[in-house]
């Protein structure tokens, strides 16, 4: 049994996809089995029947009965005393709702609406938070609340097997009423949770608001059918209401779309009623009950409330993206099964007349194009790109046109148009340009497309036996004459894809060199503010900085891919710090770019923490207290002995101070290089040996007899502080032992000589990081991913090295917003740190996250 919980453990995610896998397959597979059988004309010429007056009646009765599913906003924005116009609690309601029936999943669309929606009016976190959980647990009450008079209705029809069912599914709601007399009182916390003793009156009332919007769904539904299958009681199309809905809710198909329709008909099949009137009635339901109440919350979330402020605007932008991200792509999939279901695409006898067989088949093609495109286009619409958007408008534009000159489309072309206008109420927010199209890469691509189709047609010719040069099969030469068009579409539709794809990938904010006037505000900010221990760096010219509003806080980041990785804390005043870091925040989100702190300190995690991000320790800095460091005591015998021999070496230290004449820089770039190997250099949290980062500070020598370099250091300021810092520490692979003991011994001397309080000895990277036995995952991720760096730079011995000179220690970390994108993360920072403009080793990172798991 352990083993059984364990296996279950480890592996709960897979588990549970594959069972909704399972459910989906199975649920797909029946209603595959039930629409089989389905006459598609039949269908068309009871929609033909229809009047104007009973559409309007059904269109109107749908929206009617579903209006009432807003009064839960109402019942709890009274409740919870929250201060909002009416017309706005309802504008929510409606929008969460109706999304909820159409995408589902759970209840999870309309809860992330919900919460979008009340955090424009700076409502509670804590009550926003319950009142998502008491809609998605309140609206199913409602259903289960029905279970009684279906059961009832059951023993009158004479079907008593699923009594039992319904008897325990209204047990739940009565558990919900009087939940505050289970002993359960240890696991509610919050004293205004709606399990709590003092909520009866509103578990009452919400279960009384549920019930009612079920029943008057239940008897829309009801009346549907009875309308068109009058020998069908309102009893019996209830209780096949409430069976079928909670099958679709089982099924977790978005929506129940063809899941509850299908359990409908089979219910209303073992009562002995048949098709096709009861198939007609359950369309009309699901469009007037289900599309045409989410097409008009679609709208109402178009139209924005006045007055939103940019924090507002910024999240709205981002929901919207990705709303209509997917509602593009579930266009793009109904144009496509519009296709290739052409008993659902049957053309009106007129144009038959009016265009030849193959402008017919060009139309189908051409409709299907349209909707792979906009399947395509959906990532674009995800990143805001203005690209993707306009084409998504002009092509759903086309695609209405298409459905309506059909004649019998008209809800596909509604769909195309919504959808349209919905991109074009939006479009404020699609500002983003792409990235330059790879013209000899897209030629590539093309040929390489043709080469696998040419490949096809030789496999397709040997294999069926055609004659390509006198034969006239499919493919023959001939055949390749007559129907060019035929022959041609795939590998053009697949160029065309590939070049759409290439044309809107979202062109993220990328690094660029400094410029003089930029170079001009950097400095003009560090004569008001003091420097951070990476300012300096900044001169490396391989960052960015980014300045607040208000010109008070500046940070250096580094762009890469879709990453802003940010180095250090933040330099400026204090007090506007945490406002700065939600500003870059807002403005990486805003280029769809998320952001990352590397190397910061404990000072300010609070500000970091209090707008939602998480923290990893990497490693400890090590900082030396010079005015108290002193080489008396047992433990600094060795170091005593160290400087003692300077002497007899013929060593001596030296401070040289910019500009550095050509012989010194020639001299200073050969100890770099035999120091560095075969290494690179590193970048971005280092220095590297530039001439010109080199040239802004003083740099530490020792030198032999004869007045040659052994070994160097160059001095990294931190301006407005009394700590010294160095950055590159680099000696000849022939120098005498020690000699970076004796260098670091004699910049902390001249450090104490010239006021100095502190030096800092710079990271230890990994230092307890990662190396216990119940380390999380993430630490051990960390721990093996810094291996790499560790093969080509050596950080392991530093820490014991440092160590020598009695430091003191204090953490790092690393501050990011979401675990599942950290190992990203961690991977841009390995390639910025080394220089890397893409990433090369997702081989290597691979095999790491799976040595961390085990």
């Amino acid at each position: 049994m352990n083993r059984i919980k364990e296996f279950y453990g480890k592996n709960k995610k897979i588990i549970k996809a594959i069972l909704i896998t399972l459910i989906i397959l199975l649920t797909t597979y029946v209603i595959v089995k039930e629409v089989r059988g389905l006459d598609a004309r039949e269908l068309l010429r009871m929609a033909r029947t229809m009047t104007f007056w009973q559409k309007f009646m059904f269109i109107a009765l749908g929206l009617l009965c579903f209006s009432f599913a807003a009064i839960y906003d109402f019942i709890l924005a009274a409740y919870y005393r929250m201060k909002m116009p009416k017309l706005e609690v309802f504008r929510i309601g409606w929008i969460s709702q109706s999304f909820n029936n159409f995408i589902g999943f759970g209840g999870v669309a309309g809860l992330t609406i919900r919460e979008f929606s009340y955090n424009k009016f700076d409502v509670d976190r804590k009550v926003v938070n319950r009142i998502m959980f008491i809609v998605l647990f309140s609206d199913i009450i409602g259903l289960f609340s029905l279970a009684l008079p279906s059961s009832i209705g059951l023993i009158k029809i004479g079907k008593p097997t699923l009594i039992p069912l319904m008897v325990l599914m209204f047990a739940v709601v009565l558990l919900f009423i009087f939940s505050d007399k289970l002993p359960i009182k240890k696991y509610v916390t919050d004293e205004d949770s709606i399990f709590a003793k003092g909520q009866l009156k509103l578990r009452v009332l919400l279960t009384l608001q549920s019930t009612f919007e079920w029943f008057l769904a239940a008897l829309f539904f009801a009346f549907t059918i009875k309308f068109y299958q009058p020998e069908i009681s309102l009893m019996e199309s209830c209780i096949v209401y409430v069976l079928a809905t909670i099958v679709g809710i089982i099924s977790m198909i978005p929506g129940g779309l063809g899941s509850f329709e299908v359990a409908c008909m089979v219910l209303f099949k073992m009562m002995g009623y048949g098709e096709p009137n009861i198939v007609f009635s359950l369309l009309i339901c699901r469009i007037c009950y289900t599309i045409i109440p989410w097409l008009v919350g679609l709208i109402l979330l178009m139209i924005s409330p006045k007055d939103e402020s940019g924090e507002q605007v910024f999240e709205k932008a981002n929901f919207m993206s990705l709303l209509l991200s997917f509602s593009v792509l579930m266009t793009g999939v109904i144009i496509i099964l519009s296709v290739a279901m052409p008993r659902l695409f049957i053309k009106i006898r007129v144009m038959g007349r009016l265009f030849p067989d193959y402008m017919i088949m060009f139309n189908r093609r051409f409709t299907l194009v349209i909707g792979i495109l906009l399947v395509v286009l959906s990532n674009g619409i995800k990143n805001m790109v203005k690209v993707a958007h306009n084409l998504s408008v002009m092509l759903l534009t086309i695609a209405a046109i298409i459905y309506l000159s059909k004649g019998r489309s008209y809800i596909e072309a509604v769909i195309c148009i919504v959808i349209a206008m919905a991109l074009l109420l939006n479009r404020r927010y699609f500002q983003a340009s792409t990235g330059r199209l790879n013209k000899s890469h897209l030629i590539k691509n093309s040929v390489f497309v043709f080469l696998i189709f040419i490949t096809y047609i030789i496999f397709f010719n040997i294999t069926h036996k055609v004659d390509f040069l006198n034969g006239t099969g499919k493919y023959s030469l001939d055949f390749i004459k007559n129907y060019p068009i035929y022959v041609l579409f795939s590998p053009l539709v697949a160029i065309l894809v590939l070049a759409v794809m290439a044309g809107i990938n979202r062109k993220h904010v990328e690094f660029k060199k400094n410029t003089d006037e930029g170079m001009e505000i950097f400095n003009k900010f560090y004569e008001k503010y003091p420097y951070t221990p990476y300012t300096h760096l900044f001169y490396m010219d391989d960052k960015n900085y980014f300045l607040n509003e208000k010109g008070t806080v500046m940070f250096l980041y580094r762009p890469y891919k879709d990453n802003i990785l940010v180095l250090g804390d933040p330099a400026g005043e204090p007090d506007d710090f945490e406002d700065a870091i939600d500003e870059l925040i807002e403005w990486a989100y805003g280029n769809k770019m998320k952001v990352c702190f590397y190397q910061i300190t404990g000072k300010y995690l609070e500000d970091y923490m209090s707008i939602g991000f998480r923290f990893l320790k990497i490693g400890e800095s090590a900082t030396v207290d010079v005015q108290n460091f002193n080489l008396a005591g047992k433990r600094n015998k060795v170091l005593r002995k160290t400087i003692n021999s300077m002497e007899t070496k013929g060593l001596s230290f030296k401070v040289i101070e910019p500009p550095y004449d050509n012989k010194t820089m020639e001299e200073l770039k050969a100890v770099s290089d035999e120091w560095l190997g075969k290494r690179e250099e590193m970048h971005f949290s280092l220095g590297a040996f530039e001439e010109s980062y080199l040239n802004r500070a003083p740099i530490f020598v020792i030198e032999n007899e004869v007045g040659e370099i052994e070994a160097f250091a160059n001095m990294m300021p931190i301006k407005g502080s009394k700590v010294l810092s160095i950055d590159l520490m680099r000696h000849k692979n022939d120098a005498p032992d020690g000699i970076m003991d004796m260098l670091f011994i004699t910049i902390i001397e001249w450090a104490k000589e010239n006021g100095y309080e502190y030096f800092d000895l710079g990271i230890a990277p990994l230092s307890n990081v990662g190396n216990k036995r119940y380390s999380s995952t993430k630490e051990k991720l960390v721990n093996l991913a810094y291996e790499y760096g560790n093969k080509i730079y050596g950080f392991k011995g530093l820490r014991k090295y440092k160590n020598k000179f009695n430091p003191e220690w204090s953490s790092v970390f690393i501050a990011y917003k979401d675990d599942l994108s950290l190992p990203e993360t961690l991977l841009a920072l390995v390639n910025v740190c080394y220089g890397r403009d893409t990433i090369k080793d997702l081989d290597y990172y691979e095999e790491l996250r799976k040595k961390a798991i085990n």
